[in-house]
């Protein structure tokens, strides 16, 4: 899993140029992760998941999840396909690459999300049997606000094991 957190950090400067909000960090069980200061953060450590919401009482303010997987056989590629089938179903894909030194892939993609137009980037790092994929959805307009890609890049790149148990596979 080393790898993967790694990777993240490879995968700097990929995606938009937008400037990442100010990120504090956020104890997640095993892990810590920085997160955008005053969204609202509600974390499983049981399901590996993280989600931070920008405003939870508005149904099209921006979120960003973050989810580790330690045991999946998934491709970044099947990540991203299955991130983007439930995120936004018929969404127009808009950017798709892998990112510099085999460091995973990134997605970004226009579409509709519970009847709001919205805007989803995406990076898999995807090794090692696990899978690090960390999401922002936000309306078009906000996207770039927020950071894009490029926020999800920092919250990749902050993760680190904290002296929690991990879950077996992570280390």
């Amino acid at each position: 899993m080393r790898t993967l957190l790694i990777a993240a950090v490879i995968a700097g400067g990929a995606g938009a140029r937008a400037n990442p909000p100010t990120l504090v960090s956020q104890e997640a069980g095993a892990f810590a992760v920085s997160l955008p200061k005053a969204w609202t953060v509600v974390s499983n450590a049981a399901q590996g998941t993280i989600i931070a919401q920008q405003d939870p009482t508005r149904k099209d303010a921006a979120q960003l999840m973050l989810m580790v997987a330690p045991h999946t056989q998934a491709s970044d590629d099947e990540v991203l396909d299955t991130v983007l089938k439930n995120g936004l179903p018929n969404a127009k894909v808009t950017k798709r690459e892998a990112l510099p030194n085999g460091g995973g892939k990134l997605l970004v993609a226009d579409g509709e999300a519970e009847g709001i137009t919205a805007r989803l980037g995406a990076i898999a790092v995807a090794a090692s049997g696990g899978v690090i994929v960390g999401v922002l959805i936000a309306k078009p307009a906000d996207f770039d606000t927020v950071g894009g890609v490029n926020t999800v890049v920092a919250v990749l790149a902050s993760m680190r094991i904290t002296g929690g148990v991990a879950p077996a596979g992570f280390t």
